[in-house]
């Protein structure tokens, strides 16, 4: 079926739910569907992770930003399968930590792009917001941390991310 055909049929809430850590993978199956049909819940994830892969020039960057030691934290609405996709890419070798996650921690239970994500962030890492640069794929999102005083990239490739790095002086041109 089509995404858009997807979304039709969804229950509205329950992915959401299963980010902010709300309910369990079990209840997320039991309800995903509206109707409550069954489906092949471990094929639907089994398919996301292997869609899961860095961006082209995405690793080094994290390389490079890491070896400059720049202190970096993963925020994500993701659910609690960010172990799963963790565990395939190793992302956790360039982060100080998987810190905001939706699902738990310190922000467990918000969703960029809700303000306080960036309030539980500041106070968290014990920084201002001027100090902070979010790099994000959804442009929604930086235009919340923006309007918090956050830096903020939108990020669509490696390249014009170092380049926007760069601008904030975070890394030197090379």
């Amino acid at each position: 079926m089509s995404l858009n055909e997807l979304y039709g049929i969804k229950h509205p809430t329950a992915w959401v739910e299963f980010e902010k850590g709300d309910i369990s993978e079990d209840v997320l199956v039991s309800k995903f569907f509206r109707d409550g049909r069954t489906f092949d819940s471990e094929g639907m994830k089994r398919m996301m992770m292997e869609a899961c892969d860095y961006l082209d020039g995405m690793q080094h960057l994290l390389r490079e930003l890491s070896e400059k030691s720049i202190e970096m934290h993963a925020m994500s609405n993701y659910p609690v399968w960010y172990q799963d996709i963790n565990n395939k890419l190793q992302i956790d070798r360039y982060l100080q930590g998987w810190t905001f996650m939706s699902c738990e921690g310190p922000m467990k239970g918000l969703r960029k792009p809700d303000p306080k994500c960036w309030e539980v962030a500041q106070e968290y890492l014990g920084a201002e917001a001027s100090q902070l640069v979010l790099i994000d794929d959804r442009q929604e999102n930086c235009e919340s941390a923006r309007k918090a005083g956050l830096h903020a990239i939108h990020s669509r490739d490696a390249n014009s991310t170092r380049s926007q790095l760069v601008e904030l002086s975070v890394l030197k041109e090379v």
